[in-house]
């Protein structure tokens, strides 16, 4: 007989298929994944892969103190942080507590984590080399202390977060009046994906399978494209738009 996780992993992927706005990925999180993961807060960040590693194009928060993420912007203008770093030595879903912080981390960073009252994090990545895209997922306020069952489950269902989230933010992107400054190659592909097709006869980097996760980021650390805009700002005021 099927364990009652296995159940719930069950429901939340029969509940994915009808997701395609972002309000729709938000409440499937919070009524459909908090039943499998609890947490309380969630940053999502979706970017294009180029030669210098991802260009964050989009940050998906529920329930998240998105005021947290300027703390988190390095000297370069690029996302950084000790859980992102770790994630890119590892591959590996990582867990984080603040009342027990590795060794070396940061003090300002672990007082910003600690004042946003983000408690802890379960953190894990994909790279999609068939659709030239990376996603992040940072779980937070998770019930503690943290075990490995939290992380075998971040394993399990981040296949089926990151393809969720590429059709929804294709279904924004699709938008062609709401995003004006997208190339004819660029609106062709993102109806595409909108549409559950592929990538075939568009002309993107290179296209190759692989597992998920693997290579996310050329660097440890995510270049948002030129700062992070209001939510509901467009593309180009302000570069990375908040959903």
């Amino acid at each position: 007989m099927p364990g009652s996780t296995d159940i719930q992993v069950r429901d939340i992927c029969q509940a994915a298929a009808g997701v395609t706005t972002v309000a729709q990925f938000k409440d499937w999180v919070r009524h459909e994944v908090r039943h499998v993961l609890p947490h309380g807060a969630l940053a999502c960040g979706h970017g294009r892969l180029t030669s210098a590693g991802v260009s964050m194009d989009y940050v998906l928060t529920v329930d998240y103190p998105v005021e947290h993420l300027a703390a988190l912007r390095n000297a370069a203008g690029g996302i950084e942080t000790p859980i992102m770093r770790r994630w890119f030595e590892t591959r590996a879903p990582i867990l984080f507590e603040a009342d027990r912080p590795w060794p070396g981390v940061p003090a300002e960073w672990l007082a910003h984590f600690r004042r946003h009252q983000l408690v802890n994090a379960a953190v894990h990545a994909c790279y999609d080399r068939a659709n030239c895209i990376g996603t992040y997922f940072s779980f937070h306020r998770l019930p503690s202390p943290l075990v490995q069952a939290q992380r075998t489950i971040l394993s399990g269902i981040t296949p089926l977060l990151h393809e969720t989230l590429l059709r929804v933010i294709a279904q924004v992107a699709a938008s062609t009046s709401e995003w004006p400054e997208l190339s004819v190659g660029e609106r062709e592909t993102a109806r595409r994906q909108a549409g559950g097709g592929d990538n075939a006869g568009i002309d993107l980097p290179e296209r190759r399978s692989g597992d998920c996760p693997a290579d996310l980021l050329g660097a440890p650390g995510i270049a948002p494209r030129d700062g992070l805009a209001k939510p509901g700002a467009p593309h180009g005021a302000g570069g990375t738009r908040l959903l």
